[in-house]
């Protein structure tokens, strides 16, 4: 995974806690209520500290996503 410099201790913390995670479990909320969850690689670790994945724009769970 790439993992940008981060300007914050805490952040750099959770760098060190992510640097050899290879998958995450991702949990969204579907259009009836229920959690769904589902394993996605992690690509990186941004500078704000938010961690990247590589999906298709048009997936439910980008959908899912934006609408919660």
């Amino acid at each position: 995974m790439k993992i940008d410099k981060q300007s914050t201790d805490d952040l750099r913390e959770l760098a060190q806690l992510v640097q050899n995670v290879e998958t995450c479990m991702l949990t969204s909320i579907d259009q009836d209520g229920f959690l769904v969850s589902r394993p996605l690689q992690t690509l990186a670790l941004n500078r704000a500290g938010e961690l990247v994945f590589f999906t298709s724009a048009k997936s439910a769970k980008v959908t899912q996503l934006t609408e919660d």
